[in-house]
């Protein structure tokens, strides 16, 4: 049996496709508690404690020999990095923990149709910055970039992609196919972000998914969350993945005062 070492291919050799982001998102104004002077103390700030979920990674269970690594290239518009741009354009802002990845698909069940590999799985929502989600929630989400089956990536393509691919894999390949962005950083079950997204909707209407931005700008690790504190957003720190540099969170999100 052959032996397939994980290893990454240019993207160039296997087929021409560029990603370009364009997510053009509806703007919104931050939405906070307002507090009104008085003499009588208020009463403290409930404490989030969501149902403790154990970290599930699916792709663990893929051994890395049977793993195409594919990097795809990705050109974010270019005012992608501004202050506060995202923060403005996307629907939701929030603090999430990335309770699992359940997998990655190359079909998409709100359009029914092959498109550029996903990741799935769940998040339970800490605190929201902006939009409407309701926090506590464990609720289902999505991001582009992930592991499938070699076939369903074969799918995924274009016909001319396909040509291509398939020219240039040869007649042996792996059960697997992993894309990911040039830059992208991998998101892990069991750490907290500050991210961005919106709610996507299958065709009778209901609620599917929330999609997350997919760049880098858009998933922020964090560290310092205090769930007995909830409103100290100043002790909290988030990753720029730009700089490798902890910033403070009103670098990312319009804090009012």
């Amino acid at each position: 049996m052959r032996r397939f070492h994980r290893r990454t291919l240019n993207k160039s050799a296997l087929c021409s496709m560029t990603v370009g982001l364009t997510m053009l998102l509806a703007t919104s104004a931050l939405l906070l508690q307002k507090h009104f002077e008085t003499d009588v103390l208020e009463p403290p700030i409930a404490e989030i404690k969501p149902q403790f979920v154990a970290a599930v990674n699916a792709y663990d269970t893929i051994p890395d020999d049977e793993i195409w690594s594919i990097k795809a290239n990705a050109t974010p518009l270019p005012w992608y990095n501004e202050e506060y741009y995202l923060n403005d354009a996307a629907p939701i802002a929030a603090l999430v923990r990335i309770d699992s990845i359940d997998g990655g698909r190359a079909f998409s069940e709100v359009t029914k149709d092959y498109m550029f590999p996903y990741t799935f799985g769940k998040m339970t929502v800490l605190e929201v910055y902006k939009g409407d989600v309701e926090l506590g929630k464990q609720i289902n989400y999505t991001r582009m970039g992930g592991i499938v089956t070699y076939d369903e990536y074969v799918e995924s393509l274009s016909e001319n992609e396909r040509d291509k691919f398939l020219r240039n894999s040869g007649s042996e390949h792996p059960k697997y196919v992993e894309v990911k962005f040039d830059d992208g950083i991998d998101i892990e079950p069991g750490k907290l972000y500050v991210t961005f997204f919106e709610a996507q909707y299958n065709p009778d209407g209901g609620l599917e998914y929330y999609g997350l931005d997919p760049t880098n700008y858009g998933l922020r690790e964090v560290q310092g969350y205090d769930s007995k504190a909830r409103a100290a957003s100043s002790d909290l720190r988030v990753l720029n993945n730009l700089t490798d540099e902890w910033e403070t969170l009103d670098k990312l999100i319009r804090i009012e005062q």
